[in-house]
C-alpha cells in the first residue's frame, strides 16, 4: 500500500517455488527513493540460491549472507549504474543523473519457507508475523535506534541517536543501502 508519499518506493518478492521446493516472500520498504528496494527485489533470490550456505541448507546463514551481499552489490560500479537507471523515473536531468549516487535505502523482511521450517530475516522496522491457531506470532524483531542494543551499537560505531533517530535523521537502525549512515 502506498502511504503518504507521492510515489511508491516499495518492492516485494512472492515466489512459491525458488527452484527447489522452497518458497520465498519478501517486502522491501524503500525510503529516500525506490531504487534500492527495486534492486533488492531483482537480485535477492538469485544471490540467495547461489549462496554456498544455502546450498548446504544452512538457511539462517544464507539469509544473513544475502542481506550483506545486497549492500556489497550496491557499492559496485555496476550496482550504482543500475540504481541510476531506476532513478531515471524520478530525475529527468541526465547530466545530473550520471554524476549523482543514490542515498536511498530500504528495510527488508524476508520469509524463507521450506517443507519443514520457516526462516525469517529482517533489517529495519518492517515486520513479519504469522497466524498460528488464531494467534499472532512475531517472526521478526524491529531494529529501532532507541532500543538499548541498537543504541549501543550505533554509538560504538561513532553515530548518535537523537530523538529516536540515527544521527537525528533515520528512524530505523538497520537497512539495506543508506550508506551515509554506515
Amino acid at each position: 500500500m502506498q502511504g503518504w508519499r507521492g510515489s511508491m518506493e516499495d518492492a516485494h518478492i512472492a515466489e512459491p517455488d525458488i527452484g527447489d521446493g522452497n518458497m520465498l516472500f519478501g517486502v522491501f520498504d524503500g525510503h529516500g527513493g525506490p531504487e534500492v528496494a527495486k534492486f533488492v527485489e531483482n537480485h535477492f533470490v538469485k544471490n540467495l540460491i547461489n549462496c554456498d550456505a544455502y546450498k548446504r541448507k544452512d538457511y539462517k546463514l544464507a539469509l544473513e549472507n544475502t542481506f550483506l551481499k545486497m549492500d556489497r552489490l550496491l557499492l559496485t560500479e555496476k550496482g550504482k549504474q543500475e540504481l541510476r537507471g531506476y532513478m531515471q523515473d524520478e530525475v529527468r536531468d541526465q547530466e545530473y543523473l550520471r554524476q549523482v549516487e543514490s542515498n536511498a535505502g530500504c528495510t527488508a523482511t524476508v520469509a524463507l519457507v521450506t517443507p519443514m521450517e520457516i526462516y525469517c530475516a529482517n533489517a529495519g522496522d518492517s515486520r513479519t508475523v504469522m497466524c498460528e491457531r488464531g494467534n499472532m506470532v512475531e517472526l521478526s524483531k524491529d531494529h529501532k535506534p532507541d532500543l538499548p542494543n541498537e543504541r549501543s551499537r550505533i554509538i560504538k560505531s561513532g553515530g548518535t541517536v537523537v530523538e529516536g533517530r540515527v544521527n537525528g535523521a533515520l528512524s530505523l537502525s538497520r537497512a539495506i543501502g543508506d550508506f551515509d549512515f554506515k
